[in-house]
Order: C-alpha cells, then structure tokens, then sequence
C-alpha cells in the first residue's frame, strides 16, 4: 500500500513538473518571438534612417545644384550688363530705364526665390522632426507594455516558485520518516546506490562538456559581435570624413567664384578708365578746335578792318553763325557732363546691388553650415546611443554566461540536483537548447530515484 502511494505521489509530483515544463517552453517561446519582434523593429529603424540619410543627401545635391543655377545665371548677368553698358552710350536715356528695369525685376525674382527656398526648408525640417517624434512614442509605449508583460511572468514564476518549494520540503519530510523505517533496507542498496552515484557523475561529466563547448560558441559569436561593431564605427568614421572634405571643396569653390567677381569688378572698372580716357581725348580735340578758330577769327578781324561794308556785313553774318556754333557745343558738353553723372550713380546703385546679394549669399550659406552642424550632431546622438545599446546587450550576455557556470561543481546527491534544477529553472531562465538538456537529465534522476524507493 505504501509502495503504491508512493508510486501514485511520484506520479504526480512528475506530472506537475512536466506541466512545468511545458509552461517554461511555452514561456521560452514568447521570449524567443519577442525577440523576434525586436529584431524586425532594429531593421525597420535602420531602414528609416537610411531612408532620411539619402534624403538629406538628395536635398544637399538639389541646393548645390540651385547654386550652381544661380551662378551661371549671375553670371549670364554680368555679361548682359556689359554688352548694355556699351550700347548704352548709343541709345543715351531709353537704354537707361531698360536696364534700371530689367535690374529691379531680376532682383525681386531672386529674393522671392531664396524666400521660397528658406521656406520649403523650414517645413521639411518641421516635418521630419514631427515624424521622429512620433516614431519616439511609439516607441517608448511598446517598450512599457514589453516591461509590463515582463514583470507579470516574473510575479507567476515566482509564485510558482514558492509552491514548489512548498512540495519539495513535504517530500524531505516524509522522505525523512522513510528513511528512518528502512535505514536496514538501505544497507543492502548502498552498493547500487554507489554504481548510480558513478553513472550520475558520468553523465555530470558529459554536461559539463557540453556547457564548455556551449560556452566557447557564444565567445565566439560575442566576437563577431565586436568585429561587426568595430566595422560599423569604422564606416560612421569614414562617412563623417568624407563630408568635411565635400565642405572644403565646396569653400574652394566659393572662394573660386568669389575671384571671378572680383576679376569682372576689376574689367569693369578698366573698361570705366577707357571711357573717361577717351572723353578727354574728345576735350583735348574740342581745345584744338577752339584755337583754331580763335585764330580764324583773329585773321578775319584783320580782313575785316581791310574790307569794305560788303566785308562788314559778311563779318556780321560770320559772328552770328559762330555763335551758333558755340552754343551747340556748349549743348553738346552739357549732354555729356549729363550723362556722365547718370553713368556714375547708376555704377554705384550696381555697386551696392551686388553688395546686397553678396550678402545674401553668404547669410545663405552660414545657414546651409548650421544645419549641417545641427545634423551632425544627432548623427553623433544616435551613434552613441546605438553603441550604448550594443554595451548593454553584452553585459547581458556576460551575465547569463556567469549565470550558466552553477553546474561546474555539482558533485552533490539526488536532491541537490533537483533543487538547483528547479532554481536555474525558475530564477535564472536560460537558453532553449541549454533548458533542454537539463531538464532531460533532472528528469532521469527522478525515474531513478522512484525505480529505487
């Protein structure tokens, strides 16, 4: 009857510890598709920011190629303005307003252009910062229901883990009474006992192997995980240089254009020393021109006191058409004096114009080098906290390899491997493959202990 109680009891007891058993693997594989879960949205974040890092590199390609338009247009500029310079000598006023207009309307153009273009930018920034935000929620909520469901398992294993405890210290105390009873019956079995304890510390040994070569296996996959951090460093570093030497080539290039400008200032400026050179050309032959007819009229005088009447009456006449002549020149220099003047303060309206976009160009440009600060520096952000995270993920597995290392030692009775069975079952909840080859071998040492009670 004792036997059969006995037998009844031990089936129990293994019917709940397969029942347990079969809840951890249910357990494990939640754990497992979780990770899984993780994993896919690791991959779904990288995706993300490799789709705004081509973005970003297609938004700097579209502003440099905007620059480089405006250039050539700046440019094509210039070249319009000289050829209206020359004409304008010929076509004296209507030239004159022509190019005033075509100026104002080229310069309201631009400033709507670059107006437009700070706008744009501004609601591209507005919008990729919103998008991370709410990536940032949804992320920091999936994060707590994961913590929630975790601390809910770890409250049912514990329970779990007092019940049993409960049972296995019923068990030694009536194991206790038995042992008490048969104490002669076990004389007999000492030596069976002694060939168990043998065949026990074999199979102790063949774990112990395998833990070792479990444990190398994971050395070695947490140095392919250093190799591939190592790499990923590497990559980000190489990135980062390549963009600062983009930024020097594009200052060279700056300072390029800015010479040019500097050389057409300087042509035009030559081309403004040839005109005034000329025009005093025009008033040293306008001079000779005056003394020669100083002269004619000094010898027409002497004729004159020489003619008749005749003579004076055509003296008269010669009077009147020289003074005529003098005031057309004196038109004549007053139209040039005049245009002189309008040449000058439109020279210097150019002058201040061009100023004003240089200006602007470079208030550009210092806004085009502080984004990019702006974007390196969460480039930096992210880059440390994905290295954080890779930190964290290797002291846990540190952990749980320092965890695995309980079995080394394990040299103890039946019981001592059951409960530090139920302990590395409840407690520390290792691998799959690892949970499986212990349970299997906790369970051989029960079968055997019933076989022999």
């Amino acid at each position: 009857m004792e036997r059969e109680k006995q037998e009844q009891q031990m089936k129990i007891l293994m019917d709940r510890v397969r029942e347990r058993e079969e809840e951890m693997k249910k357990l494990e594989e939640e754990n497992e598709r979780m990770k899984m879960m993780m994993k896919e949205e690791r991959q779904h974040q990288d995706k993300e920011k490799k789709k705004r890092e081509e973005e970003f590199n297609e938004r700097e390609e579209q502003h440099k190629r905007e620059m480089k338009e405006h250039e050539e247009q700046m440019r094509n500029e210039m070249k319009k303005e000289r050829e209206m310079f020359k004409d304008e000598m010929r076509q004296e006023k209507e030239t004159v307003k022509k190019e005033k207009e075509n100026l104002h309307v080229e310069i309201d153009r631009l400033m709507n252009r670059i107006e437009n273009e700070r706008q744009h930018h501004e609601m591209e920034r507005k919008r990729r910062e919103e998008e991370f935000n709410e990536r940032e929620k949804r992320y920091q909520t999936l994060m707590k229901e994961k913590e929630e469901s975790e601390e809910e398992l770890i409250k049912k294993h514990e329970e779990e883990k007092e019940r049993m405890k409960m049972m296995m210290e019923e068990e030694r105390h009536n194991q206790d009474k038995e042992r008490k009873r048969r104490e002669e019956k076990l004389t007999r079995e000492i030596t069976e006992h002694e060939k168990h304890q043998r065949e026990i510390q074999d199979e102790m040994r063949r774990e112990r192997e395998t833990f070792r070569h479990e444990i190398e296996q994971m050395r070695q996959e947490k140095e392919k995980l250093k190799i591939k951090y190592e790499t990923e460093i590497d990559r980000l570093m190489n990135r980062i240089e390549n963009e600062r030497k983009k930024r020097e080539e594009e200052y060279i290039e700056r300072e390029k254009r800015y010479k040019t400008i500097i050389k057409e200032k300087e042509e035009k400026e030559r081309e403004i020393s040839e005109m005034k050179r000329e025009r005093e050309e025009l008033e040293k032959q306008n001079l000779e021109e005056r003394m020669i007819r100083e002269e004619d009229k000094k010898r027409r005088e002497r004729e004159k006191q020489i003619g008749d009447e005749q003579i004076q009456i055509m003296k008269s006449e010669m009077e009147g058409i020289i003074r005529e002549k003098e005031r057309i020149e004196r038109d004549r220099q007053e139209q040039i004096e005049n245009l002189e003047k309008r040449l000058k303060e439109e020279r210097i309206m150019r002058e201040d114009q061009q100023k004003t976009l240089e200006e602007k160009l470079k208030l550009l440009e210092e806004q085009h080098e502080d984004e990019l600060k702006r974007r390196q520096m969460e480039w930096r952000e992210e880059y440390e906290r994905e290295k954080d995270e890779m930190k964290k993920k290797i002291c846990s597995e540190t952990n749980q390899l320092s965890i695995h290392q309980f079995s080394k030692n394990s040299s103890e009775s039946h019981e001592q491997i059951l409960e530090s069975y139920i302990q590395f079952v409840f407690l520390e909840r290792p691998t799959m493959h690892f949970t499986d080859f212990h349970e299997g071998s906790a369970l051989d040492a029960v079968s055997d202990k019933k076989n022999r009670s």
